[in-house]
């Protein structure tokens, strides 16, 4: 589900987006995109981001939910079913696929501005899973991407540029207050987390 004023957009497991009037219960229209969404869509400016779980970004017009144009990643033939919805900042859209691709597009047009590989170099990591499940973050033009694959990366929004990397494998959402980050990772344990220079201040493993 996503809600803008009026406005509650759904989408489905079979490839359908809604859009319905929360004040008088009708649809105002659905379209079908023959894909399987398990992640929820973003309302912004007039416009609906919706991600399918075969690794595509379909833009559409809010008022008629016409495509406004589509992005493709790479397949994955292993995935964890879900994922982080894209956000967007100063027209910037981050979009992750389960391929372990982050991609920040140009919200009007999907043209590329900047695309990273949390694979990359990567071969002997202990999960064959790279997806990325916990949900993005963009704070003070930095990008927090929490990942499955024992990385958390922080990026320059504008540039993509990486200001620091974590090694911890993480489904969780990320809370981030003040001077500092707090994550449940896949151990159990909750982090605290130095949000300007990635080091771990401290670490609690929960029962």
């Amino acid at each position: 589900f996503a809600l803008n004023e009026s406005n509650l957009v759904i989408t489905t497991g079979l490839g359908n987006v809604y859009l319905i009037n929360i004040l008088s219960g009708k649809i105002t229209w659905n379209k079908n995109f023959m894909v399987q969404f398990s992640r929820p869509p973003l309302i912004k400016n007039s416009n609906i981001y919706v991600v399918s779980d075969d690794n595509q970004t379909f833009s559409l017009g809010l008022e008629n939910g016409d495509l406004i144009w589509s992005h493709s990643g790479n397949l994955e033939e292993v995935s964890i079913i879900g994922g982080s919805k894209p956000v967007i900042h100063n027209n910037i859209l981050i979009v992750s696929y389960s391929s372990g691709e982050i991609y920040a597009l140009n919200a009007s047009d999907g043209t590329l501005l900047w695309f990273d590989n949390i694979t990359s170099g990567n071969f002997f990591n202990k999960s064959s899973l790279n997806d990325i499940q916990s949900p993005i973050s963009i704070v003070e033009n930095k990008v927090f991407v929490p990942t499955f694959s024992d990385k958390f990366i922080v990026y320059n929004l504008s540039d993509g540029s990486e200001l620091w990397n974590l090694k911890l494998s993480s489904i969780n959402p990320v809370v981030i207050s003040g001077k500092s980050i707090y994550i449940v990772d896949t151990n159990g344990r909750l982090l605290c987390i130095d949000k300007n220079l990635g080091k771990l201040l401290w670490a609690v493993q929960l029962k």
